[in-house]
């Protein structure tokens, strides 16, 4: 039966109408109001069903499960634990054999069982392009925008090849043609802090954390003259002067990085130069190579001269408690400017001899997590280091304790055995302690009675 006519004009009609409206937004209310509080309840609930590595240090499980890539968050991709992955840097001036490196790495660590991806020079991808890259009449703000858009696309098209080689889901190396510290070699300091702050990036990150290691070949321009051309590449343009400029300041560009190779051309013939790359990069991906050792000097004392570049750093060495004695596990975290790097690295003794080292990167978590694992019978150990270059070698000078006790080793990694090395004159050495027990990190980090 249809309502009076007058029904909806009534006070009662009003009156009515209003009162189910006004039921219906406190149901609406009472309803959102009891699903928010019910989301901590569910998160929490879900926290608690996900597994999650244990709080107290006695009940940690073995460091091989922190042992994950630090990739982004909001990254989909994951790194297996299984998977290693490295990301290797060849730079250098120009003409300096690094397209003739590329191929001959490609082809030898593909042998070696790697899946290989190789990411393009992007200098060279912008000239095919028709961009400009000389920079000369540039004003520097042009300059600065110019070397921030090809720094975000170096960034941006390394990333890609890496997460492709997430998902090939093997063994894999990621060769960069040049790094994103490259383009400080070809600007003023000024401008290059300018880009720095302009986009909240910082060195730690860029060199540093970006690149399981560096190899820097040295252009022909410099000791190899006759060889020197601009015939190979289109987007080389520099005569030979400039290019030894540009060496010189590409290899300060990446002074403090933890692996870094300088690759001169000193030794004879092309080939030797292309096989001492190979050394490098194979002792950086954990390959044998039983005629690269590391060198130790003991100094008496040093004078660094003020015309050398030097970046210093506080490095923080933890030994693991191993369940092994055939095997020696530590944690290393290097500062610089308030911003600290991570890493883990294992050795395994094999009859009584030193192996191979292998190293990985940490985040902040899992070193916190690792470090819970401390073997309490030692001491941390805490140098203060200087990486500087001289004569096209990286060395590295640390200090350990202090006062008359303090040890001061000149370092040289990568070195082949029948490498013939120069020492700065402004180091006295007291004598070569390569291979002695007392210099180690595990002599070092003993607790004095």
């Amino acid at each position: 039966m249809p309502p009076p006519s007058n029904f909806f004009d009534s006070s009662e009609s009003k009156w009515f109408i209003l009162s189910a409206f006004s039921a219906s937004l406190l149901g609406l209310y009472l309803f959102a109001d009891r699903l928010s509080k019910s989301r901590p309840a569910l998160l929490q609930f879900r926290k608690k069903t996900l597994k999650s590595p244990p709080n107290t240090p006695q009940d940690l499980p073995s460091p091989a499960i922190y042992l994950e890539r630090p990739y982004p968050l909001n990254d989909p991709i994951r790194l297996p634990d299984n998977q290693r992955i490295y990301k290797i840097c060849l730079t250098g001036g120009p003409c300096a054999g690094k397209t003739t490196s590329l191929t001959f790495l490609s082809q030898k660590l593909t042998e070696k069982g790697f899946k290989v991806f190789s990411v393009p020079e992007i200098p060279t991808l912008t000239k095919q392009g028709g961009g400009m890259i000389i920079m000369g009449g540039l004003s520097p703000e042009n300059i600065m925008k110019f070397q921030q858009y090809l720094m975000k696309i170096q960034m941006k098209i390394e990333d890609y090849f890496t997460e492709l080689a997430i998902l090939s889901g093997q063994p894999s190396i990621v060769l960069c043609d040049r790094g994103v510290i490259d383009p400080y070699a070809y600007m003023e300091e000024g401008v290059w802090n300018a880009i720095l702050d302009s986009q909240g990036w910082n060195m730690l990150n860029l060199r540093d954390k970006r690149y399981d290691a560096v190899v820097h070949l040295v252009t022909a321009a410099d000791g190899a003259e006759d060889f020197y051309s601009l015939q190979n590449n289109e987007a080389r343009y520099e005569d030979i002067n400039t290019a030894r400029v540009i060496d010189k300041r590409t290899q300060l560009a990446w002074i403090g990085h933890p692996r870094l190779f300088i690759i001169d051309n000193s030794v004879k013939g092309f080939d030797n130069k292309i096989k001492r790359v190979y050394t490098a990069v194979s002792g950086a991906v954990g390959l044998p190579f039983p005629d690269v050792l590391s060198r130790k000097y003991l100094l008496k004392e040093y004078s660094i001269p003020e015309n050398i570049k030097v970046e210093n750093f506080t490095m923080e060495v933890t030994l693991i408690t191993s369940e092994s004695k055939e095997k020696e596990m530590k944690v290393r975290k290097r500062t610089q400017n308030g911003l600290s790097k991570f890493s883990y690295s294992e050795k395994i003794r094999v009859n009584g001899e030193k192996g191979t080292e292998t190293q990985r990167e940490l985040n902040a978590r899992n070193y916190i997590m690792l470090v819970g694992q401390k073997d309490e019978s030692r001491n941390v150990v805490v140098k203060e280091r200087k990486c500087f270059i001289w004569e096209h070698q990286s060395f590295v000078l640390d200090e350990i304790g202090e006062g008359e006790q303090k040890v001061r080793v000149l370092k040289i990694d990568g070195i082949e055995k029948d490498f013939v090395l120069k020492i700065p004159p402004f180091c006295v050495v007291e004598k070569e302690v390569t291979g002695e027990v007392q210099f180690s990190n595990e002599c070092f980090s003993r607790k004095k009675d």
